[in-house]
């Protein structure tokens, strides 16, 4: 027969602290989970700053491969192979235009392209090649195109004259895809001079410059604005010279603290776009990266409700661009310059809401510009009197310099502001409502409605006659008296003391005592409303 033994469980006594650590642990998660989600965009824009550098890195890997390739030729077979037609397409190709080739080398010379090779030729140095690493497709163009050696200025240009040398320059773009920060695509190119003659002055002791990483690193410049470069690599000379072709800036502030370091401010020109930066060694080499200059909008202002015209001022604004509102039309826009450009008939937001503008110009830059309307949240006084001029204080958010303000009953002036809140003068014309609005120079706008009340009146004081000496229970009547309105009176020009006073919309009624009565007596009284309306009134009556 089995054995059953039966033990007692001894339960710890319940810790009632246990309960508050559990919720204090929770609210802990809750906290970690916060601060973790609000770091994951930090963290994703982090991982893409380090993939953009390593797909940088290896372009500048794959460019310096094929240029050592090209360098290690004999210069006779630098084009061998190389046909006029497929020579003329990489002339047209984008990257031709990211190296500025036509401006730069003498691209209409013969000596470019082997005038014997056919489609079936096999070219000592392709025009373009494609390598895939990690998933990325890299586009690898190679330029060998004559230049003409200055050697006092120590520059190969494109026009040949007296004292200069005919030369090649080797010019490698290599071009990628990929996730930010190359979703609209990167590139890195690099180049070189080759001395054709049989005594070669440039062939192997020029060591072109790599650029390995650049800050800012999504290389973009705003229009008038200045932006500080810091360019790292290897093979920078003492003496390098910084360029930038085709956009109109300038540079300016070029420094090399370090062997590996060249660091120099940009100030952006007018006109978008995307342009070169050449880093120019003295013995000729150099290498090139693209800064993208994009438009931007600095102020949106001058807007009135009556006008309704709003003004963008910025940079970069071009001929045939367009705005939207929160991705819907915004009103007619007009662009005036460069730096300026209107917005007719444009209605902003309201109520404390946000609308963003954006510029966007046909080669399809885009800037854009947010405006956040005033919010009011409260009123000093949501009542006032027709006909009486009122101090309502309206508190809110977003109230800013230039602010204007209208009525829709009656008149309205701006006493004083802050951003937080703003003093009206408020005189309505009649009774009912008064819509008061604010608007903000940028188009912004927000409201508040008062009830106007009826201004008080007084028809008349009863009795009309009294007795010399007595305690007298006064009615006055009228309209538009409020409750918690106060009552004032004299008596043969004295003041009194009411008692018993009780208010109706029609009728006050009062007591105060008269003494000496003899002859016409003037009674005046005065009643003011809560919101500020006040009537005043003298009454004759009789002594008996």
């Amino acid at each position: 027969m089995p054995t059953y033994v039966f033990r007692r469980i001894r339960r710890a006594p319940v810790d009632a602290s246990a309960g508050f650590t559990l919720i204090e642990i929770m609210a802990a998660l809750v906290v970690l989970g916060l601060v973790a989600a609000g770091s994951v965009a930090f963290f994703v824009q982090s991982i893409r700053g380090v993939n953009g550098q390593k797909q940088r890195q290896l372009a500048v890997f794959l460019a310096d491969q094929e240029l050592q390739s090209v360098q290690a030729l004999p210069p006779a077979k630098l084009v061998t192979g190389r046909t006029q037609a497929s020579v003329n397409a990489i002339y047209g190709s984008a990257a031709a235009t990211r190296l500025n080739i036509a401006a730069q080398d003498d691209t209409g010379n013969s000596a470019n392209y082997d005038a014997a090779a056919n489609s079936g030729s096999t070219p000592s140095v392709p025009t373009v090649q494609t390598q895939t690493v990690n998933n990325v497709a890299y586009t690898i163009t190679t330029f060998i195109d004559v230049c003409w050696y200055d050697n006092a200025a120590g520059q190969c240009g494109r026009t040949s004259g007296s004292g200069l040398t005919q030369e090649y320059r080797a010019s490698v773009d290599v071009y990628w895809t990929s996730t930010a920060p190359c979703t609209n695509g990167c590139s890195y190119f690099t180049s070189t001079i080759i001395d054709p003659t049989a005594d070669p002055q440039f062939n192997s002791n020029i060591s072109a410059p790599t650029i390995d990483a650049i800050t800012p690193a999504n290389e973009t410049v705003y229009n008038d604005a200045t932006t500080h470069f810091v360019l790292t690599g290897q093979n920078y000379k003492t003496g390098v010279r910084v360029q930038i072709q085709g956009a109109g800036g300038t540079i300016t502030n070029i420094s090399q603290p370090i062997a590996t370091e060249i660091d120099f401010d940009l100030t952006a020109g007018d006109k978008p776009g995307s342009y070169i930066i050449s880093i120019i060694n003295t013995d000729g080499g150099h290498v090139q990266t693209t800064v993208n200059e994009i438009p931007q909008i600095t102020a949106a202002g001058s807007w009135t409700s009556s006008g309704r015209t709003l003004t963008l001022t910025g940079g970069g604004f071009e001929s045939g661009a367009t705005l939207t509102m929160n991705g819907s039309s915004g009103g007619t826009f007009t662009v005036v310059g460069p730096t300026s450009a209107t917005v007719a008939n444009f209605t902003g937001p309201a109520n404390g809401s946000t609308a963003t503008l954006t510029v966007k110009n046909p080669d399809n830059t885009s800037a854009t510009w947010t405006i956040t309307a005033p919010n009011v949240t409260s009123s000093s006084t949501s009542a006032v009197a027709a006909g009486r001029s009122t101090s309502v204080t309206l508190t809110g958010t977003g109230f800013r310099t230039g602010l204007t303000a209208s009525a829709s009953n009656g008149s309205v002036s701006i006493s004083s502001m802050t951003g937080t809140s703003v003093v009206l003068s408020v005189t309505p014309a009649a009774a009912g409502t008064d819509t008061l609005t604010v608007y903000n120079t940028d188009g912004g706008t927000d409201t508040y409605v008062l009830t106007v009340n009826p201004a008080p009146t007084m028809t008349g004081l009863s009795p009309n006659s009294v007795s010399k000496s007595s305690t007298v229970t006064w009615t006055l009547t009228g309209t538009g008296f409020q409750s918690g309105a106060t009552v004032s009176a004299t008596y043969k020009g004295s003041a009194r003391v009411l008692s018993n006073i009780t208010i109706n919309a029609s009728t006050i009624t009062f007591k105060f005592t008269t003494t000496n009565n003899t002859g016409p007596i003037t009674v005046a009284v005065t009643v003011t409303n809560p919101d500020g309306g006040t009537v005043s009134g003298n009454f004759t009556v009789t002594a008996s």
